[in-house]
Parts: structure tokens; C-alpha cells; sequence
């Protein structure tokens, strides 16, 4: 049986577009919060 990396390829892409969107929002806005956990949810492969 083959080896599926799907999800983790999946998971890279999400942890890379929120550490992107992190980079470009104030931290006063209510986004960086959302991007913050993304990356967090990413990074921990939840």
C-alpha cells in the first residue's frame, strides 16, 4: 500500500497561508487572532 502524504501536504499549505496572513494584520485586529490559531492548528497537525 502507498504512502498518502495528502493531508500533511494540505496541512503545510494551511500553515503557510496563515503565517502569511499573520504577517500582514495589525494585531489589533481581530483577524490576527483567527491567523494566529490557524497557524497554532497547523503547526500542531489538530
Amino acid at each position: 500500500m502507498p504512502l498518502s502524504v495528502e493531508h500533511l501536504l494540505r496541512t503545510a499549505a494551511t500553515l503557510e497561508q496563515a503565517l502569511w496572513a499573520l504577517e500582514k494584520t495589525s494585531t489589533e485586529e481581530i483577524l490576527f487572532d483567527l491567523y494566529r490559531n490557524a497557524a497554532i492548528k497547523s503547526s500542531t497537525g489538530s
